[in-house]
């Protein structure tokens, strides 16, 4: 068996409507779910995706709700983007289900 890398499998993700489907690899799995850090992973990569220019990340709050048992499909959608701080929140659906969320903060250095 070969260990697929996640920078493999974020370039072979196949587009299901205008969000991203990832495989699963085997390597990162546990029984029948991906690895936590594997998901997080693929949340925060929807953030960034198509906003190379974002800060670096501040925060995050990820919520596990099933498990990612099959290819999920990544959505993201900015809350808010303010001139310090921009909030992206995430979703990996399964069949149209949300198996977990995330909400990160991204943000400019600032002076205390």
């Amino acid at each position: 068996m070969t260990d697929v890398t996640l920078a493999e499998v974020l370039a072979t993700a196949e587009q299901d409507g205008t969000a991203p489907r990832y495989q699963v690899p085997e390597n990162w799995a546990q029984g029948r779910t991906a690895f936590g850090g594997f998901t997080g992973a693929l949340l925060v990569n929807a953030a960034r995706r198509d906003r190379p220019d974002l800060p670096a990340l501040r925060s995050a709050l990820i919520n596990f709700t099933a498990p990612v048992s099959q290819p999920p499909t990544i959505h993201a959608e900015v809350l808010r983007q303010g001139r310090n701080i921009t909030t992206i929140a995430t979703r990996a659906e399964i069949d149209g289900k949300v198996a977990a969320t995330g909400t990160f903060s991204f943000g400019h250095a600032q002076e205390s």
